[in-house]
């Protein structure tokens, strides 16, 4: 006598639970790969245009960026409380993020000065050193005081002299690290707080590693 037949059986015993178990296999590459991934960046603003001095007196014009991922923020060096931070952080990044990803593109960094007035190079120079900043991997602009100001502008940042009372001006100005491609194109303005410098290092590095910006 056969067995009896139990009707709450193994569901694999039936022919529709094979094909949906083979329809998950199948899905289950093409899910790993969506997981990993993780979502395009942004494509914001381009690179402006620019004719700059860095630390050594070299110019360096925005040409010169193309083909690199480039790190920028804006600092003085008489700024006396978020200026030291923000360079903090740009040394931390020049610290944990390759100088060229392997088989990609170069990473650099560049600070521009919000008082061309007063930063010219000697006073750059002296700042890079305190933060141990080495050309080509780190590089702090200064320039006409008009046209660096077109340039803050131009990158869709802000900074103006709010207090000219005390012996060092006060001077309100944006505090984002902005990402750019190879292709001379801003990715990201990154807050300079902990999990969004983690974030940068791995857009950086993810930026510098594709083939394609």
């Amino acid at each position: 006598m056969s067995p009896p037949t139990d009707a709450h059986g193994p569901m694999f015993g039936r022919p529709w639970a094979w094909a949906l178990l083979a329809v998950l296999l199948l899905a289950l590459p093409a899910m790993a790969v969506w997981w990993r991934s993780p979502p395009a960046l942004e494509r914001y603003t381009p690179l402006p245009g620019f004719s700059l001095l860095n630390q050594q007196d070299q110019t360096l014009t925005s040409l010169d960026l193309r083909g690199q991922v480039v790190l920028v923020n804006f600092i003085f060096t008489r700024c006396p409380d978020v200026c030291p931070l923000l360079s903090a952080r740009m040394a931390w990044l020049r610290r944990n993020l390759p100088a060229q990803a392997l088989g990609g593109h170069p990473i650099v960094l560049v600070s521009i000065t919000v008082d061309p007035e007063w930063d010219r190079v000697p006073q750059l120079a002296a700042y890079a050193e305190r933060w141990g900043a080495q050309l080509p991997g780190w590089q702090f602009l200064t320039g006409d005081p008009e046209q660096v100001r077109q340039v803050i502008a131009d990158f869709q940042q802000v900074a103006e002299v709010v207090d000219r009372s005390g012996e060092v001006p006060a001077i309100a100005h944006s505090e984002r690290i902005l990402l750019i491609d190879p292709a001379g194109v801003v990715r990201g303005f990154y807050p300079s707080d902990e999990d969004s410098l983690e974030q940068l290092r791995r857009d950086a590095h993810r930026l510098a590693r594709s083939a394609e910006p």
